[in-house]
């Protein structure tokens, strides 16, 4: 008797979500087979079917709009799996797309998008929008494109996005905005790897307070830079100094 009130809980859960129960064939869309195991995750976590709705209605609206989908469902299993309230996962939610919306704007207005696979503009907006949830505004992105292609260089979307969350990292270090632009700018306009960037943004990161009272180490860094040394010989100077605080 109980079981079969869970199985009609279920389908009435599933159906609020626009979603169904029936077999998953191979070709099955991904995005529906996530939905309904989140939709029944929510009922055995006792969560309302209205609520469990909201959520799958913002991933859908997402996917409308074009935007990927994937952060925003990972967003959803991490505040299941820490037992979030469900309006508080949806405010996110909302936030997150209003982020991807304008990361991108700002990925077509820079012309940063063009020629771009799918997969890589998704990659480089859900970046961008990280960037701009860590507090980076459109004008710094816009500031860090002209950096990054200063010379007429072409710039690439993931370069420009994490530009973006370099200077973010950098800034929540402590570094100013016009030295976390110039530094993260600098470097992807040296050949630098975005990914040997978020290795240096996140050291430094770590080490705010340390170059704040040394600042002649973060001059020795820009200089490092600009004569385009080896992120390897970077990062090992950096790291052969005392622990820094280990960043996120």
């Amino acid at each position: 008797m109980e079981r079969a009130k869970t199985v009609r809980r279920t389908l009435a859960l599933l159906a609020l979500a626009g979603l169904t129960l029936a077999p998953w064939p191979a070709a099955a869309d991904p995005l529906e087979q996530d939905l309904v195991a989140l939709v029944r995750l929510g009922e055995s976590q006792g969560r309302a079917p209205e609520d469990m709705k909201r959520l799958a209605d913002q991933v859908q609206r997402a996917r409308a709009l074009g935007l990927p989908v994937e952060p925003l469902v990972d967003k959803i299993k991490e505040g299941m799996a820490k037992r979030i309230e469900t309006p508080r996962i949806e405010q996110r939610l909302v936030l997150m797309i209003n982020h991807m919306k304008l990361a991108d704007t700002l990925l077509k207005e820079t012309g940063a998008n063009k020629n771009q696979a799918a997969a890589g503009r998704d990659r480089a907006l859900s970046v961008l929008s990280e960037a701009l949830e860590r507090g980076v505004t459109a004008d710094e992105v816009r500031s860090v494109h002209r950096d990054i292609g200063e010379g007429n260089r072409e710039v690439r979307p993931d370069a420009l996005a994490y530009g973006a969350k370099g200077m973010a990292l950098m800034k929540e270090g402590g570094l100013t905005p016009d030295e976390s632009r110039a530094l993260a700018a600098t470097a992807l306009r040296k050949g630098v790897e975005p990914t040997n960037l978020m290795d240096l943004a996140r050291e430094l990161k770590g080490r705010g307070q340390e170059l704040h009272d040394h600042p002649a180490r973060l001059k020795d860094i820009q200089s490092a830079v600009e004569r385009g040394q080896r992120m390897e010989k970077i990062l090992g100077d950096l790291r052969s100094r005392p622990d820094a605080t280990n960043p996120r």
